[in-house]
C-alpha cells in the first residue's frame, strides 16, 4: 500500500504543478493573441483568436481551484498512506471519484464553450465535435485510469494492521 501513497504524491504534486503552470502560459497566450490585431478576422483566422483565448482561460480559471483542490486531496491521501493513517484511504477514495465526477463536467463545460469554435477549424462543425468525443474519450482513460483502479483496490476494507 505504501506504492500507492507514493504515486498518489507524485501524481497530486504533478498534477498541481501542471495546472499551475497551464494556467499561465495560457494567460501568457491570451495576452500575446489579444494584442496581435492581425489574427483575428481574416482569411487564415475567421474569427477573434483573443477571444477564444479569452474563453480557454476563463476555462482554465474554472478548472484550476477545482483542481487544486481535488489533486491537493489526493496528495495528502498519499502522504497520509505512506504515514500509514487511515484518512489516507479516505483521501483517496474522495479524490478518486471527485476526479472521474469533475472530468465529465468540465468536459460538458468545455464542449458548450468551444463548439461555437469547430466550424472555423476544420471547415465541419461535426468533424471537430467527433474530434472532441475522440479526445474525450482517450482523455477519460488517461486521466481517470488511475481513479478507477484506486476504487477497485479500495472497494474492499484495507487497514494497516
Amino acid at each position: 500500500m505504501k506504492a500507492i501513497g507514493i504515486i498518489n504524491i507524485v501524481l497530486g504534486g504533478l498534477y498541481i504543478v501542471m495546472n499551475l503552470i497551464g494556467t499561465l502560459i495560457i494567460y501568457i497566450e491570451k495576452v500575446v493573441f489579444s494584442s496581435m490585431a492581425n489574427l483575428s478576422y481574416n482569411d487564415f483566422m475567421p474569427f477573434d483568436m483573443g477571444s477564444y483565448m479569452s474563453d480557454i482561460f476563463n476555462m482554465m480559471l474554472i478548472n484550476l481551484p477545482v483542481s487544486l483542490i481535488i489533486y491537493g486531496m489526493l496528495l495528502l491521501g498519499g502522504i497520509k498512506i505512506v504515514k500509514k493513517d487511515e484518512a489516507g484511504i479516505r483521501f483517496t477514495k474522495i479524490s478518486s471519484w471527485t476526479i472521474i465526477v469533475w472530468y465529465f463536467v468540465y468536459m460538458a463545460y468545455a464542449y458548450l464553450t468551444l463548439s461555437p469554435y469547430f466550424e472555423f477549424f476544420a471547415g465541419s462543425g461535426i468533424f471537430m465535435a467527433v474530434m472532441f468525443i475522440i479526445g474525450g474519450i482517450f482523455g477519460f482513460v488517461f486521466t481517470c485510469g488511475y481513479p478507477v483502479f484506486l476504487l477497485i483496490y479500495f472497494r474492499k476494507p484495507r487497514t494497516f494492521k
